[in-house]
């Protein structure tokens, strides 16, 4: 149901840095505030699967999508228990661990085995007594009984026979019933070689091969989406570990429901959002929690001239709830540059090109690595001054996006490579990629006129399939104001009827 009775103020007293902060949130879940963080976490399905009892969860999705926050939230939810030892580890923790990795995968397994042995003893011990001479640590991994054991005797060991003297105080080690590291942070420094992906790889094989054996000793890990895409092509045992998978994939209706949540917590209005997690209801019922800060209607130009501005501004986002927080902290700081507290249409028309320019930015920080050449590639995309319909500028058929490409490629052909190859790449890489990393969607046009997006989350082979299934392509809404900054009004034309 719609707020229950208690009236939602008008407006906001003053758009200061700290309301703005208040209202939308941290763009990150780890430097948010625990009680806040708890406040603003949307307990929705992926949650539910994440954190339901099973050994190993896997947390996939892109930058942005919450990964760190699904994992912290099970986190603080499991320490709350108190029952159960809780583990927080990063790749970089993993690593100061890591002298020299086996190259063969037994002996990595192993290898793995005895590090995660270790930070368990860590964390549980008081002092750092675990050294590379214990051989038996990566055999005390085979149960949570056996690591017990062996923690038990290593703290003896080390202090005099005084078992106790060595453990945590507060700890009793014979109550503990479970065990569970939680591994963030995987794809930090992941340049897009096959070694990196490697390296992860050999992780979630030992995560997968322990977890298959000892139900108590569990792991909880976030990775991004395009590293667990080049790891599900060098594991054969892929099939395996997928099933403890959770994607993150969130559609433009339940990214609104966040979003609204955070403010209804901020105006102190009571917001079941579970009520509307489901498309079944209306977003002009969530649209009044956004009232009191963001003006109902949009003016602009074209097809957007009076929509609803709630349409708009999800039609900017990249099905990721950062988007939308990034967008109404730019939208919400231009607003109180002009003495407003209220977000109008003028703030979102300013602010599109530095949004845009930023969203551009993050794409290119992410992937940079992985492509040599990939800012000239995004730039290419830049309409050319013929005349025509402005959505046919970022709109491409199959024939037109084949000779974009292999026009890109002769003319950049001594400086474009992708990381893992040495010739320059083929059209149907470039085009398979810029659909991997969300910078063109596919569409169709159904028999009634209706269009159809894709994304590479819902459709890995759209580009395998692209003739056969008559998909088209068109650059996402969130960048093309970065690639044409000189004519915005082309850019709003292009956008069609908001989604």
């Amino acid at each position: 149901m719609p707020p229950d009775g208690k009236p939602i103020p008008r407006e906001i007293e003053k758009f200061d840095a700290e309301t703005i902060y208040n209202l939308f949130g941290s763009f990150d879940a780890e430097t948010e505030a625990p009680e806040k963080f708890q406040d603003y976490f949307v307990n929705n399905s992926f949650y539910e699967k994440f954190s339901a009892d099973f050994p190993l969860r896997i947390a996939v999705g892109n930058k942005g999508t919450g990964k760190s926050a699904i994992l912290r939230a099970a986190l603080l939810d499991e320490k709350k228990r108190g029952s159960d030892v809780c583990v927080s580890l990063t790749v970089s923790d993993l690593m100061f661990r890591t002298q020299e990795l086996p190259t063969n995968e037994i002996k990595a397994i192993n290898h793995w085995k005895s590090v995660f042995a270790a930070e368990a003893a860590s964390h549980l011990l008081t002092s750092r007594w675990f050294g590379d001479s214990d051989a038996d640590a990566s055999a005390a991994m085979r149960s949570l009984s056996e690591l017990l054991s062996w923690i038990a005797r290593l703290a003896s060991s080390k202090s005099g026979g005084a078992t106790d003297v060595g453990i945590k105080a507060g700890l009793d080690i014979n109550k503990i019933r479970r065990i569970t590291f939680y591994i963030d942070d995987l794809d930090k420094g992941w340049d897009g070689r096959r070694e990196g992906a490697r390296f992860v790889n050999s992780i979630l094989n030992a995560c997968y091969e322990m977890a298959k054996n000892e139900k108590n000793i569990r792991f909880k890990i976030a990775i991004r989406w395009d590293l667990w895409d080049a790891i599900s092509s060098i594991n054969s045992d892929i099939d395996k570990i997928r099933q403890n998978v959770v994607f993150l994939r969130w559609t433009n209706h339940q990214i609104y429901v966040v979003v609204a949540n955070r403010i209804a917590k901020y105006l102190g209005i009571n917001f079941d959002y579970n009520l509307y997690l489901g498309e079944e209801r209306t977003q002009s019922e969530i649209e009044r929690i956004f009232d009191p800060i963001l003006e109902r209607t949009f003016y602009g130009y074209g097809k957007w001239d009076k929509s609803p501005t709630r349409r708009v501004i999800l039609s900017m986002t990249r099905n990721r709830p950062r988007d939308l927080i990034s967008l109404l902290t730019l939208a919400a700081n231009a607003a109180s540059d002009n003495k407003r507290s209220t977000i109008n249409h003028t703030d979102l028309q300013n602010i599109f090109p530095k949004y845009s320019e930023e969203r551009l930015g993050d794409l290119i920080v992410e992937y940079g690595t992985r492509l040599d050449g990939l800012k000239a590639l995004l730039l290419s995309f830049k309409p050319s001054n013929a005349s025509g319909p402005a959505i046919e500028k970022f709109r491409f058929t199959n024939d037109r996006i084949t000779k974009h490409l292999k026009q890109f490629i002769s003319q950049y052909s001594a400086t474009v490579r992708f990381r893992t190859e040495k010739q320059p790449p083929e059209f149907r890489s470039l085009l398979d990629f810029l659909y991997r990393i969300d910078f063109l969607q596919a569409w169709y046009r159904e028999p009634d006129g209706t269009i159809r997006r894709v994304n590479f989350q819902d459709r890995q082979l759209a580009v395998v399939d692209s003739t056969e299934f008559g998909y088209s392509w068109e650059v996402l809404p969130a960048y093309r104001w970065a690639i044409q900054p000189t004519k915005i009004h082309d850019v709003i034309a292009s956008l069609e009827t908001p989604v």
